[in-house]
């Protein structure tokens, strides 16, 4: 019942904004003047939102529940990769918020709105105040899915290892190897809104420039893959770290590896034999990892 309730609240939208600028904020997001830099490399800071549920700064964190306040963007949870610790000493009780300082059809500015989110960006090298300006992703195809294969593997931390299945109605098979609640083989109904939402993330893809393998220039990290059937047609593709692959993609996999949490999931043994793709749920070994 619980998670039918969350589910209902992902679908169903209340706040204080007028419809029209609820309409302009849905969709994907990629700042086109700030980056994070660590020691690995430099990576776009990225916003999506999905009616309640947003994913922030990067699309890799799964989703968080938002709301709107007038002109401010009030974020409910800090991802633990996040961290509540800052400068060492402080740890700081506050939730994300930025303030909304652009709003059109293609163009966003968030500027952070309190110490919380000041602090956030500081660890990773952002100056504090720092308005973040940021573009749509837009439509480039016009594909509808038939059914996707996706797959997450383990690393040296803990990462979800997991692989599912995803059909044109909804039908959804889920196994959860490890890192996953639940573990084991289960399946369940994806909504449809949920089925329309994965082909507007498809739709963002340059399937003409999209390779078959990424690998990013590190070790010890998790490797996903995606293969996808539409039309009379198949795309398949594997990438290794966040880093070398389109941003779309990672976005897309970001929901992907979310997906489960806010689905009512039954235990299936049959689940296994019903899995269509047998071999790409194996994984495969990324040349030059």
């Amino acid at each position: 019942m619980q998670k039918l309730l969350f589910l209902l609240a992902f679908l169903a939208w209340g706040c204080t904004r007028k419809p029209q600028d609820l309409f302009l904020l849905q969709g994907d997001w990629v700042t086109t003047n700030a980056v994070v830099r660590n020691s690995l490399s430099d990576q776009p800071i990225t916003f999506s939102f999905e009616d309640s549920l947003c994913s922030y700064l990067f699309a890799s964190l799964g989703y968080s529940k938002y709301s709107l306040q007038n002109d401010t963007l009030l974020i409910e949870t800090v991802h633990p990769l996040l961290g509540n610790h800052f400068h060492g000493t402080k740890q700081e009780t506050s939730n994300p918020a930025f303030s909304i300082r652009k709003l059109q059809a293609d163009r966003l500015q968030l500027q952070p709105a309190n110490a919380a989110t000041q602090a956030i960006l500081k660890r990773y090298n952002l100056r504090p105040g720092r308005v973040l300006k940021l573009r749509k992703l837009t439509t480039k195809n016009q594909i509808r899915f038939r059914k996707i294969g996706f797959y997450s593997t383990g690393c040296f931390s803990s990462c979800p290892w997991m692989y599912l299945e995803i059909d044109s109605l909804g039908h959804f098979l889920f196994q959860g190897k490890e890192d996953t609640n639940p573990t084991g083989l289960h399946r369940g109904q994806l909504p449809l809104p949920f089925v329309s939402l994965l082909n507007n993330k498809l739709q963002q893809l340059d399937l003409r420039t999209l390779k078959p393998y990424y690998a990013a220039n590190w070790t010890d990290d998790q490797q996903w893959g995606l293969h996808i059937t539409y039309a009379d047609q198949s795309t398949e593709v594997h990438v290794y770290g966040y880093d070398k692959e389109p941003l779309e993609l990672r976005i897309l996999f970001n929901l992907l590896m979310d997906l489960y949490h806010h689905l009512a999931l039954t235990p299936d043994s049959n689940v296994l034999k019903a899995f269509e793709f047998k071999e790409f749920m194996k994984g495969k070994i990324i040349p030059g990892t």
